[in-house]
């Protein structure tokens, strides 16, 4: 049991810090829209947007992981020159967002800084297009009290001795620098669509503790990089009745080697007389970070409701790779708030859920 454990810890410590750079991930991506796109900051049917995500996963392993993410934007609109509004805005949006690994409090925490500008394409039209910038900055710390090396044991029940591990320092930072670009357009009065696609970490940081370690190894592996991200979303909203619309979308994610497909459909059901509204549908997440390309990974059942300003969302990933992957039973769960402010117009076009 004992080696079982550093064999956990060991491996956990070479995901987290230096395979394949991935990047925290919230299953519902329109939650948080800033997270996905900078040039979704400000793109909102108000004029202003808070949101709130929490995510746990892994929990029957030693080292269960958990998300916190917090976030808010305003829009601002254009005037023309004299003074009538052409429909442009701009947007200001803030996000962050942190993610621990329990047992040795390895931690990331951002924060970045959004700016978009949405230009409406023509006088008489819902169309526009958005671009976004992302400045921001990450930080990285760990808790070596709770880390166990090969040398601390004593031979008999415990791990008691002194190390003489060389130890890094605990705690760095980075800069990172992300763009996007989106489409929305309401090509009838039924159906809204969306496209958009971002790239973020522009930059590449550096991910290793021993980057900034004066007295390393010679042979230690410093090099270990946060790969770019792109991604990108199609969306359509069709409503099919007075008080329901159907929403099919598509995500896709590339990072180093790792690429996903996420495709899902909602249904809404708008109680427009009580001010409420009932959302329901399901992602499937295709994954790709193993020889054999793009495999169904999980199901992502979503539920959620409204009610006035308010949006609240949960989901449950069912991950249904049984045969081939060792942690078939890794599943998470996760909850989302959103609220909006002083709704004035329906120009604009924002996926949802």
């Amino acid at each position: 049991m004992i080696y079982r454990f550093i064999t956990t810890i060991i491996l956990t410590c070479i995901a987290a810090l230096s395979v394949n750079g991935q990047d925290v991930q919230f299953s519902q991506y329109l939650a948080v829209p800033q997270y996905l796109n900078p040039a979704m900051a400000g793109n909102i049917d108000g004029k202003y947007r808070i949101v709130a995500a929490y995510r746990d996963q892994n929990r029957n392993l030693q080292t269960p992981l958990t998300t916190f993410g917090f976030g808010g934007d305003v829009k601002f609109d254009i005037p023309s020159k004299n003074g009538i509004k052409n429909g442009d805005s701009f947007g200001v949006g803030v996000f962050f967002f942190t993610d621990q690994a329990q047992t040795f409090e390895l931690n990331t925490n951002s924060i970045g800084l959004n700016l978009a500008y949405h230009k409406r394409l023509s006088r008489n039209s819902n169309n526009y297009i958005s671009a976004g910038l992302l400045i921001g900055v990450q930080q990285k710390n760990i808790n070596y009290d709770n880390l166990d090396f090969g040398d601390e044991f004593n031979e008999i029940d415990d791990f008691d001795q002194l190390t003489e591990e060389p130890f890094p320092p605990n705690n760095f930072g980075y800069s990172d620098v992300g763009f996007g670009l989106t489409y929305s357009g309401q090509p009838s009065e039924s159906v809204s669509v969306f496209l958009g696609a971002a790239m973020h970490h522009i930059n590449e940081p550096t991910l290793s503790f021993f980057s900034s370690a004066q007295f390393i190894d010679v042979g230690t592996e410093v090099d270990f990089q946060l790969y770019r991200k792109f991604s990108a979303l199609g969306s359509v909203d069709f409503k099919i009745a007075n008080f329901t619309s159907i929403s099919p979308r598509v995500i896709y994610i590339n990072q180093g080697d790792y690429r996903q497909v996420a495709v899902g459909t909602y249904f809404l059901f708008d109680f427009i007389q009580s001010n409420t509204a009932l959302y329901t549908g399901a992602w499937l997440r295709l994954v790709d970070n193993e020889i054999g390309g793009l495999k169904p990974r999980y199901v992502v059942p979503t539920v959620g409701f409204e009610v006035g300003s308010f949006r609240f969302g949960i989901n449950y990933d069912f991950n249904i790779n049984t045969l081939s992957s060792p942690n078939s039973s890794l599943n998470s769960i996760e909850f989302t708030l959103r609220f909006i402010g002083s709704f004035e117009n329906d120009d604009y076009f924002c996926p949802s859920f």
